[in-house]
C-alpha cells in the first residue's frame, strides 16, 4: 500500500473521530443545558462533563483555525514559489517589454 494512501485513510479516520467527538459533546450539552437549575452540589459530575465538553469544542476549535490558518500561509508560500519558479524559465524580450531598434 503507497505511503500517501495510508496517510489519506488515517486522516479521514482522524476528521470522522473528531467529527464524532463534536456531535457527541454537542448532544451532551443540549440534552443537560437546564440540569444546573436542579443542581445544588458543589462538585456535581454532570456539571463537570458540561464543562469538559465546552472545554473540548472549543478546543478543537482553536485547532482548526490553528490548522486553517497554516494550510492558508503554507498554500500561500507555495503558490509564490510556483509562479517565481513559472516566470524564471517563460521570461522573453517581449515579456520584459524591450524595445528593439535596428
Amino acid at each position: 500500500m503507497n505511503r500517501n494512501i495510508k496517510r489519506k485513510i488515517i486522516a479521514y479516520f482522524m476528521a470522522i473521530v473528531m467529527l464524532l467527538v463534536c456531535l457527541a459533546s454537542i448532544t451532551y450539552i443540549a440534552e443537560h443545558t437546564g440540569h444546573t437549575h436542579h443542581c445544588h452540589e458543589e462538585d456535581c459530575p454532570i456539571c463537570k462533563m458540561v464543562s469538559f465538553c465546552r472545554d473540548t469544542l472549543r478546543n478543537i476549535g482553536s485547532i482548526g483555525l490553528a490548522y486553517l490558518a497554516l494550510i492558508m500561509i503554507l498554500g500561500h508560500i507555495k503558490e509564490r514559489i510556483f509562479l517565481y519558479i513559472l516566470n524564471e524559465d517563460n521570461t522573453s524580450l517581449v515579456s520584459l517589454k524591450v524595445r528593439l531598434n535596428d
